[in-house]
């Protein structure tokens, strides 16, 4: 008998990234979030958001249950999730203490702590501090923004490709305004 790849996940999900264009999935979304016993932070994908059924849909601190397979790549935290077996077990009703938490543990020291763990390790995802005084965030208009921010939200409003099985996503708006920030931490500036 073989031994299955596949692990079942209930996993809180911390982070739901903006959708991007597929030439393989039409559109996905890739998530982060934290295994219900608290052990371990994962990064999960390729998930078709906007093609799960409603009920399904999840949000930041919800409870989802999902089978996934370690992903070929190297990083540790990495898993595909088959689609089809997403269920959202429970809504946010975790208090803001609680949110703390549940990813207090995961807290790297720095930003040089995560490079040299992502030496050691090739784990690529991570949450650090940064030093408090040095965020700075910037709010300008999309038309303004770099040219990668630029080609990304084009995809993103042209993308139309579909199955003949389902019906056309609804294009997502061409996005107003661009973000970013920089920030140091224990030394090393960060710019986006």
């Amino acid at each position: 008998m073989a031994i299955s790849k596949n692990r079942t996940l209930r996993v809180r999900i911390l982070v739901k990234a903006f959708p991007q264009p597929s030439k393989a999935h039409e559109e996905t979304v890739c998530c982060a979030g934290i295994s219900e016993d608290g052990t371990e932070l994962l990064r999960l994908f390729p998930i078709r958001f906007r093609r799960l059924p409603k009920e399904h849909q999840f949000e930041r601190f919800d409870l989802v249950e999902m089978t996934a397979t370690k992903a070929s790549d190297p990083r540790p935290e990495s898993y595909r999730v088959d689609e089809a077996s997403i269920r959202l077990l429970e809504r946010d009703t975790l208090s803001d203490e609680a949110k703390v938490q549940l990813w207090q543990p995961f807290i790297a020291p720095s930003l040089k702590q995560l490079y040299a763990d992502n030496r050691a390790t090739n784990r690529s995802l991570d949450i650090f501090k940064p030093d408090p005084a040095s965020i700075k965030f910037t709010v300008k208009p999309a038309k303004d923004a770099d040219a990668a921010d630029r080609a990304v939200a084009e995809q993103v409003r042209q993308m139309q490709q579909s199955s003949f099985l389902e019906d056309p996503l609804t294009p997502l708006e061409k996005p107003e305004l661009a973000f970013g920030y920089r920030f140091t931490s224990a030394g090393i500036l960060m710019i986006r």
